[in-house]
């Protein structure tokens, strides 16, 4: 794997010469095509068992409400399970063998994968993302681990409200135990694949940005612009757009669903953090499962950011090149480029996910802190913080 062999060079602080090619068909792609629309009729099996699994716990929970209680009736809940839910089924028609086609022909075109220094870009960046995403969920699993500890049914130690509804009915709690062991592989699955497409296309941007400041630097020894290779980097940038546009289809619905089904978890947290009594023990839990949370949001927004921030620098140093121009042909070519808008992904369509949207984000999070008191919480029921995650 070539994930292993970059981490083992980094630890034995080994410069690879020769980093392995992009490949589009990561590990995690693999999986997830095997379980997708255009599997096998027994990977759509196991695709529908996991997702009988991961819904046993609302189901069961659905069949125990009384019709004549609506507060029975759990708003975090319904929230999380929609989302997620939606997520799981959007990620299994959309990301299939022909979406990864469509991807790896715009790859293609652009032809940029020979160069080494746009490689260990590529390797790099992947590894990282990684283990910092599996380090946040390490977070999460410690919390999820307290979660199933305090709410063993079979115990008289805690008699809370928190428990009640296991210790009335065990089978909440074993659909619940269930999940948790079902959820972490789609949690991975899920997140490692949207890292793939994201560093994808920053891969993409940066190879242009590489060839912009070389460019540049020739030019401060009096270097004539070469007209082809402004030319030739315009077209790619121009094809990292269509690059991006394809990705934009799968991502950018992900993007609200993640953002929606973390939001929702994270006033949860939050909530019951702040405003309910708990022991000091289990508030350390909740902060731990309050940075996994934070973490989780703060890796996949800041991925998605930098594919912008990225654009913006390709464009600023074709700015620059701008006043290297010394004749009319070179200025029409700079000229077009500028032309190019920013290149980005989307919000479920609704704006474009850039450092003004996220600064937008992050002030209505804290409008939804601030108003966390007025909210009743004393029915909620104790939930894994994967349950309503992926």
């Amino acid at each position: 794997m070539v994930f292993i062999k970059v981490l083992k060079d980094w630890i034995l602080n080994n410069e690879p010469t020769d980093y392995p090619k992009i490949s589009i068909y990561s590990t995690s792609s693999k999986l997830a095509l095997s379980v997708s629309s255009t599997a096998s009729v027994w990977g759509k099996c196991f695709c529908m068992l996991m997702f009988i699994l991961l819904n046993l716990k609302y189901l069961f929970r659905l069949l125990d409400i009384s019709l004549d209680s609506v507060s029975d009736l759990n708003f975090y809940l319904i929230i999380g399970a929609s989302f997620e839910n939606c997520l799981h089924i959007f990620f299994y028609s959309k990301y299939n063998h022909t979406f990864l086609k469509q991807i790896e022909k715009h790859w293609n075109e652009l032809q940029i994968d020979l160069d080494n220094e746009t490689r260990k870009y590529f390797w790099t960046r992947k590894v990282i993302y990684y283990l910092l995403y599996t380090s946040s969920i390490v977070f999460s699993f410690i919390y999820d681990i307290e979660n199933n500890i305090r709410t063993w049914p079979y115990s008289d130690a805690d008699q809370s409200t928190h428990k009640s509804i296991y210790m009335k009915n065990s089978i909440h709690y074993w659909t619940k135990f269930i999940r948790f062991l079902t959820v972490y592989p789609y949690i991975f699955l899920e997140a490692f694949i949207l890292f793939d497409l994201l560093v994808l296309s920053q891969t993409a941007l940066k190879y242009i940005d590489l060839q912009l400041n070389r460019l540049y630097k020739a030019s401060k020894t009096n270097e004539r612009l070469n007209i082809n290779v402004v030319h030739d980097l315009r077209l790619k940038y121009f094809l990292t757009h269509r690059l991006v546009n394809k990705m934009n289809e799968y991502v950018s619905p992900c993007l609200l669903f993640h953002c929606i089904i973390f939001l929702n978890l994270f006033v949860y947290i939050l909530y019951f953090g702040l405003f309910v009594q708990q022991s000091l023990v289990r508030r350390l839990y909740l902060t731990i499962g309050y940075f996994a949370m934070i973490m989780n949001l703060f890796l996949i927004i800041y991925a998605t950011v930098n594919v912008y921030t990225k654009s913006q620098d390709v464009l600023a140093m074709v700015y620059k090149l701008s006043f290297k121009a010394d004749y009319s042909a070179i200025k029409n070519e700079i000229s077009l480029f500028l032309n190019y808008d920013g290149i980005g992904f989307s919000l479920g369509g609704i704006i474009m996910i850039t450092t003004a949207s996220i600064s937008t984000l992050f002030s209505f999070l804290l409008t939804i802190i601030i108003a966390i008191p007025s909210f009743d919480g004393s029915n909620h029921s104790s939930v894994n913080i994967t349950s309503n995650k992926n």
